[in-house]
């Protein structure tokens, strides 16, 4: 992802965070404040940020996005967020220019979702009861994966923040394990979308966009290459991510060859990051020609 960024123009710093060890290829220079910073090129560094042991990642989003806005970069005019999975594909300036239009999203592969659907009806249900007001007003539901804002909309982190607390107070009440709501078929009673939240941290970022008064820029399923291939990201959203597949033995037992995403991500392995020595790359690319699957 980062290597991705660099080669479509941003510069400047990036801001992870992070639980467990830090990769291999994390050359850390400084240490301050709890933010060890990697300086990658001369207008590239990387800042990561260790975030408690307790959290489960994908609810840190926006809390995270608020302390860079308030504490660590306070002079940023837009933030933006991507999973760590996904590989850019666009000039840097067009995510800029995004956020200028409205809070920038993308639709996920399960949208649409009908304002009629049992599911919206629940949503409104439950909000209501808490004082918040989902409006059923599009069809269309959003990756969880990537979102853009500019500055004066950072009230839009505040309602995802509490959205996201409500969800997770019913979570609890069933006594589900939140470690493991990434893995709904791991939970009793959220094995399915009987459930409201079943898709957990993105349901909440669905309801936040169905409750705020900003305005937004959604782009359709293709700007994450999830319906026919697009030009603004590609996101691996599949249980095994590229880096932990081994290409050959994938399509022996699962029958799917090397998908777009796969080897969007080996063409950003090198630069300015480089995280596989020469023979490991080469094993890798070999792995991903098309006469293997022929």
């Amino acid at each position: 992802m980062v290597n991705s960024l660099y080669a479509h123009g941003f510069v400047g710093s990036i801001w992870l965070g992070y639980k467990g060890a830090l990769p291999p290829w994390a050359v850390i220079a400084t240490n301050s404040g709890g933010v060890e910073v990697m300086n990658v090129r001369d207008n590239l560094s990387l800042h990561f940020v260790r975030l408690p042991d307790k959290m489960f990642l994908p609810y840190s989003k926006p809390e995270f996005m608020l302390d860079l806005l308030d504490k660590y970069v306070p002079d940023a005019e837009r933030i933006l967020y991507f999973d760590c999975d996904i590989v850019v594909k666009c000039d840097f300036s067009h995510f800029e220019q995004w956020t200028d239009f409205g809070i920038a999203l993308c639709e996920d592969v399960n949208s649409p979702i009908s304002p009629t659907d049992p599911l919206r009806y629940q949503w409104v249900r439950y909000f209501k009861q808490h004082g918040i007001v989902v409006r059923q007003s599009d069809n269309q539901y959003v990756n969880g994966g990537f979102i853009g804002l500019s500055r004066k909309a950072k009230g839009f982190l505040d309602t995802w923040r509490r959205v996201q607390e409500l969800v997770l107070e019913d979570m609890r009440s069933a006594n589900a394990d939140v470690h493991l709501s990434h893995k709904p078929e791991k939970i009793s009673g959220l094995k399915d979308r009987t459930y409201m939240f079943n898709r957990t941290d993105q349901d909440a970022l669905n309801i936040a966009k169905d409750t705020t008064e900003e305005s937004l820029s959604i782009a359709d399923s293709s700007a994450m290459d999830f319906r026919g291939i697009g030009f603004i990201m590609s996101h691996a959203v599949s249980k095994i991510k590229p880096w932990e597949k081994n290409w050959m033995m994938h399509v022996i037992r699962n029958g799917q060859r090397p998908s777009p995403t796969d080897r969007l991500f080996m063409e950003h392995t090198t630069s300015p990051i480089n995280i596989y020595t020469p023979c490991e790359r080469a094993l890798k690319k070999a792995h991903l020609k098309d006469d293997w699957f022929e």
